[in-house]
């Protein structure tokens, strides 16, 4: 539901946040309201207004009928519960939270965690919504705030191990308790230890014993009742329990904490936080790299993990890359295909650079084009052309001439030991005058593909095909030798 006050600013991740004025929701099932929402902006909670906005009780839920706000950081707003919709001052980020709360959205402090209680050092301090009650300890009275009494010495084997030791022999008293008659003194002397007078034997002198009063480790003996995700700390005569980190609690209770959810995490900004029990993890979102807490972006194109085409364009975004097909080619960067006014086709080699058809040195190759599809009209003057472009000139040019291996052929024989090695692409260019001499349209199409050239030290040497004759046919499939 909306909240029918002014809520503090960037709530619901907004800069500009919606709730309802001029009145509550409607209470009775089905029955509709009109109401007005404000938007709470810099110094005013009513910086703008949607007046005219309906709103339906649906036995259980509110539909509400919420007008077309005017920017994008406009933000109607729901809430969870009272809390979480407090109320704030004009232009104010943080809630106004009522006394024993704080924060935004407004959670109970725990005094008795935090220690900014008043209790006394002999009473137990419990946290409650809002406040804490203090109460005095077992042997003391008071009200928690001050708590007064004299010690009663009996002992527990619980708690407590108790020798006696005098001039000529040992006592240890381990199964009952030991009382102090009213004519029997009991003082306290220096730490733990107690001085005892009295007369065990008539006929024998009066004797001193001193009392040890031996703290027993709870911790150690597992006579705590901590929570198991809780440290045990022992003190003189007790212990204390204190929730790990990774949890919140009195130290007897203790429940994960969501660092995710209450953004206590030091995850980085691309990074996702997942919760797990009792911490989190970090992950750096697809195209960053690093531990989760600091993430760095991946360039996909200097590394080679893009997937553009041979003949496209790679560009480096934050945590993403993007491809655009090089001039005279079309397509979406990752497939790209030539320009042309007629289909051009070099059988049998691969488009894909990253998988080039393999030329060996040692053995002599040839490649062929066939043209298809040409007009019906009478071929004037042909030039075709083919060129080898290294892969530096393709990386560092947009219109790459390269080097003309074979002109006026739709074949191309390649000589043992005439090619560099090294990756290159091949291109297979063809100019077309057709029509009358009188009135004639050139024509220009092309094909490309890319090849490996395996253990080349030598300079290429390029020999020539054969000749093409035009004729009526707009298919062209083979050659002359």
């Amino acid at each position: 539901m909306m909240a029918t006050h002014c809520i503090p600013r960037q709530s619901c991740n907004s800069r500009m946040v919606g709730w309802i004025g001029g009145g509550d929701h409607p209470t009775i099932a089905y029955q509709k309201v009109t109401r007005t929402v404000y938007m709470h902006h810099k110094s005013s909670c009513q910086f703008l207004s949607y007046p005219g906005t309906d709103i339906r009780n649906c036995s259980g839920f509110y539909v509400y009928k919420l007008k077309s706000t005017t920017t994008c950081f406009q933000r109607y707003c729901g809430v969870n519960d009272e809390n979480d919709a407090c109320s704030t001052n004009p232009g104010s980020t943080a809630c106004i939270c009522p006394s024993g709360y704080s924060g935004t959205p407004c959670r109970d402090n725990d005094e008795c965690t935090t220690g900014s209680h008043n209790c006394h050092s002999q009473a137990t301090c419990t946290n409650t919504p809002g406040a804490f009650t203090c109460s005095c300890k077992v042997g003391f009275t008071g009200n928690g705030v001050s708590c007064s009494g004299k010690l009663v010495l009996t002992f527990r084997l619980t708690s407590l191990q108790v020798s006696l030791y005098a001039s000529f022999t040992t006592y240890h008293i381990w199964t009952r308790k030991t009382t102090i008659g009213k004519n029997e003194k009991l003082e306290k002397g220096g730490g733990n230890y107690w001085c005892y007078s009295r007369n065990i034997i008539s006929r024998n002198p009066r004797i001193s014993l001193v009392i040890i009063l031996l703290d027993i480790d709870e911790c150690t003996d597992g006579a705590h009742d901590c929570h198991q995700d809780a440290d045990c700390e022992n003190t003189e005569g007790e212990f204390t329990c204190s929730c790990k980190q990774g949890f919140t609690g009195d130290g007897r209770l203790c429940t994960d904490v969501d660092e995710c959810t209450d953004t206590s995490h030091n995850c980085h900004a691309k990074a996702d936080c997942s919760n797990t029990y009792g911490r989190f993890n970090c992950t750096c979102f697809e195209g960053y790299s690093g531990d989760g807490v600091t993430c760095i972006d991946i360039d996909e194109c200097t590394t080679a993990t893009h997937n553009c085409h041979g003949v496209a364009h790679c560009y480096n975004n934050n945590g993403s890359f993007t491809c655009e097909c090089r001039t005279d080619y079309r397509g979406d960067g990752i497939s790209c295909e030539p320009l042309g006014d007629f289909p051009v086709t070099i059988r049998d080699i691969s488009k894909d650079k990253y998988l080039a058809t393999t030329v060996k040195r040692s053995e002599k190759s040839i490649h062929q084009a066939i043209i298809e599809d040409l007009p019906d009209k009478p071929v004037l003057e042909s030039v075709m052309e083919w060129r080898l472009i290294s892969e530096q000139e393709l990386e560092a040019s947009e219109s790459p001439v390269g080097t003309l291996v074979s002109q006026g052929t739709a074949q191309w024989n390649i000589n043992r030991r005439s090619v560099p090695s090294g990756n290159y692409l091949v291109t297979f260019t063809v100019s077309i005058r057709v029509g009358d001499p009188a009135s004639s349209e050139t024509l220009k199409a092309f094909d490309y593909g890319f090849i490996k050239v395996i253990a080349a030290p030598l300079r290429a040497i390029i020999d020539g095909g054969s000749s093409v004759l035009w004729g009526s046919r707009d298919c062209y499939s083979g050659w002359i030798p």
